[in-house]
């Protein structure tokens, strides 16, 4: 079942007397921070196979990015002297200045729980907070943290409805992810009323956040500590902590599909340890009774960095079922922002018990592992001034996997929507004033295929079901281009008193309707050009 506890949440940051003494306990009883050892580099390994990537992980290597045949790899002296004795050393450099570092303008956890509470007392009608559980510190009485989880959705608008799920923060020094997720809370419930496509999206969909699924190792990060498992130290076994991260379980190796396998490890000082069974940790198990019992239409896995757009298999290359329409999705995702896109296996190295392998594996979700920014970003602590540009880079990505949530699939087949304009007129009539409303958008394949657009429609203040909506002409008269210029005419029975909603949306010739696009229709004489503000779609 879903854990849904709403409630008010104490910050431990208050300054009262019991605030102060709790926390005292946590730093007391939490594990202490580990120090990098004197002497790694940063190396780039020249690498034959993607499997000897995951070998190299598998072994401890902490590989921080794959590209062009070399990985970007943090090595400790003696992984240093036995890669270099193999020949798979290009080069090595120090540790980049801003190694574990922990901007300043990056949230906290109690920041970060603070603003979930504000963002839902302030929008009580869009944003419902839920804890899904707890953290495996919480469990041990050494600290008071959940997993929190946001749903925006217009509330006024009954379900069920379409819906999208967003996991940040598996890895806890992949600081852009819970960013990323608190700012696309706050666009919607701030664009939410004025902005067309932030308006339609909380009325047709429901969006639900998890920013830090691994809140206690978010926490080791902000003691600037190059964190990446959970802070479980049942399976601790290395002698005085003499390794990075040397207790802990690596959460995306911890789902039940195909657990156990290529790119975890047994050993519990490992980055990649993947816990003593499936689900053995409870922040997996809180992500999977919450899949489960929901059962998204898409799931979405925030980490970084490498710009990328992964989709399953994660552990090989064989082909999905869904590969169509999973590779489909994840490149007009991509489009945005020119990321690469495809599996794992291919793009970085096969790994076993992650997320999306499960949630698609297990419950036929398309999911999808979003790698934010890339090396030039700051590798996992991006400057403050990286972190608004990177949002921008994925915003557009993550904005249509909410429109398409309805059906994935056929929609990332189908035409996008731009230009939409529409001028609105008053008629006079026997029965009283009429509005008239003129409409024209171009549809187009955004991927410049060769795919013919074969209809068009437009909807009024409600999104219609795909194909239900007033049909709209191709202005040459004929449907038989991959870009149609489209119109036609909207008669209200009374004349428009305040803005509604107006959408339009492309069919291609084999059949699939792509997104719409949402634009406001104001009263007569005001006409109005089409305003993507967040899911700006590129030139036909």
């Amino acid at each position: 079942m879903i854990a849904r506890k709403k409630r008010t949440i104490l910050s431990l940051a208050t300054g009262t007397f019991l605030g102060a003494l709790f926390l005292a306990l946590v730093l007391l009883l939490s594990p202490s921070p580990v120090a990098r050892s004197e002497g790694d580099v940063l190396a780039h390994l020249r690498f034959t196979s993607h499997a000897q990537v995951a070998a190299w992980v598998a072994q401890g290597v902490d590989v921080w990015e794959v590209r062009d045949g070399y990985a970007l790899a943090h090595l400790s002296p003696p992984q240093t002297a036995r890669l270099r004795n193999a020949g798979n050393i290009i080069a090595e450099q120090p540790l980049p200045a801003g190694y574990a570092s922990y901007p300043e303008c990056y949230r906290t956890f109690s920041d970060t729980v603070a603003f979930l509470q504000t963002l839902s007392d302030t929008y009580p009608s869009l944003v419902t907070l839920y804890d899904l559980g707890d953290s495996w510190e919480k469990t041990q009485g050494w600290a008071n943290r959940d997993l929190w989880a946001v749903r925006i959705t217009n509330a006024a608008i009954p379900g069920p409805k379409p819906s999208i799920f967003v996991a940040s923060e598996h890895h806890a020094r992949e600081l852009i992810t819970p960013e990323v997720a608190m700012r696309l809370a706050s666009l919607l419930t701030e664009g939410f009323g004025s902005d067309p496509q932030a308006t339609w999206l909380l009325n047709e969909r429901e969006i639900w956040l998890v920013p830090m699924t691994n809140p206690d190792g978010h926490v080791q990060a902000e003691h600037h500590e190059d964190w990446r498992k959970n802070t479980n130290t049942s399976d601790d076994t290395c002698p005085g902590h003499s390794s990075p991260n040397s207790f802990g379980v690596d959460l995306n190796r911890n789902y039940g599909y195909g657990w156990g396998g290529i790119g975890s490890s047994t050993d519990p000082c490992n980055e990649t340890y993947r816990g003593a069974a499936a689900f053995s940790e409870p922040e997996t198990q809180a992500i999977r009774d919450f899949v489960t019992a929901k059962h998204p239409n898409i799931l979405l896995s925030l980490h970084s960095y490498s710009d990328l757009i992964l989709y399953p298999w994660n552990s090989t290359l064989t082909a999905p079922p869904d590969e169509d329409g999973l590779r489909a999705l994840a490149s007009r995702m991509a489009r945005y922002n020119g990321y690469a896109y495809g599996q794992p296996a291919r793009l970085l190295y096969p790994v076993t018990g992650d997320t999306t392998d499960w949630a698609y594996g297990t419950l036929g979700i398309p999911s999808y592992t979003i790698e934010i920014g890339g090396w030039d970003d700051g590798y996992f602590w991006p400057a403050c001034t990286r972190v608004t540009p990177l949002w921008e880079e994925v915003r557009p990505s993550l904005l249509y996997a909410a429109a398409v949530a309805d059906s994935p699939y056929d929609r990332a087949h189908g035409p996008d929507v731009s230009n939409i304009q529409v001028v609105s007129s008053t008629l006079a009539g026997t029965l009283g004033n009429m509005e008239s409303l003129t409409v024209t958008a171009q549809i187009y394949d955004p991927d410049g295929g060769a795919a013919q657009v074969a209809a068009a429609e437009v909807s009024l203040d409600r999104l219609a079901p795909a194909g239900t909506g007033q049909p709209l002409a191709a202005m040459d008269g004929h449907f038989d281009q991959a870009g149609e210029f489209v119109g036609g005419n909207l008669s209200l029975p009374s004349a428009l008193q305040a803005p509604r909603l107006l959408f339009v949306r492309g069919q291609d010739q084999e059949g699939h309707w792509g997104p719409p696009s949402a634009v406001w229709v104001y009263p007569a004489s005001k006409g109005y050009l089409s305003y993507i503000p967040f899911v700006a779609l590129s030139a036909p």
